[in-house]
């Protein structure tokens, strides 16, 4: 059976530390989703007279993760609020929710291609949905990250950005076919020195 692509970027799964959502703030070139992946972008930063914040912009592929995106606080923009949006708009400071990255949390993604079952143990990096090395910038009526695993980068490499643990167990998911969704720590951590450990 074809596997159906499950949208939404990194998708948490299981929540193996317990930590409180980071406030940071948006303002770079790309919007931002549900589930897109985060790295540091310069100091600190306010929005709308708010608290000072890390700045954060979407990770390009490869980059260590500082974080991934769970919420959006739409109520706090720069300009042109818009409450029916679900993401963060390009170059509009917006306050977004962050978990910060950790080796133990567990997400779940889609890859772009077919990678083996023995593959899984490997590292690999993220995409965009048209595949290639570019991120796509996150979904506009649903607010969901578009970003999928590349089953092309798929090797033991410590450097590469999540770590394939397990296949998704469910009746719609098909192992070693297209588009199979896949558990996945993150592995390349901003935080950890911007390298991971090696896949087996």
């Amino acid at each position: 059976m074809a596997n159906v692509i499950k949208k939404g970027g990194l998708r948490l799964k299981e929540a193996r530390v317990d930590q409180a959502l980071m406030t940071c703030v948006h303002s770079a070139s790309e919007r931002l989703g549900i589930g897109d992946p985060v790295k540091t972008a310069g100091g600190s930063a306010q929005v709308a007279g708010g608290p000072y914040s890390k700045n954060v912009a979407l990770c390009a592929s490869g980059d260590p993760i500082f974080g991934v995106v769970q919420g959006v606080l739409k109520e706090f923009v720069a300009s042109g609020m818009d409450l029916d949006s679900r993401y963060a708009a390009s170059a509009v400071a917006t306050y977004v929710l962050v978990r910060k990255a950790n080796h133990e949390d567990v997400y779940a993604i889609t890859e772009d291609g077919t990678s083996a079952v023995g593959d899984i143990g490997e590292n690999a990096n993220l995409t965009g949905n048209g595949g290639g090395t570019t991120i796509t910038e996150c979904d506009t009526v649903t607010g969901q990250s578009t970003v999928m695993l590349d089953s092309s980068t798929t090797d033991t490499t410590a450097t590469l950005q999540v770590k394939m643990i397990a296949y998704e167990d469910t009746a719609d998911n098909t192992p070693g076919a297209l588009n199979a969704s896949i558990m996945v720590q993150l592995n390349n951590i901003e935080n950890s020195g911007g390298t991971g450990t090696a896949g087996v």
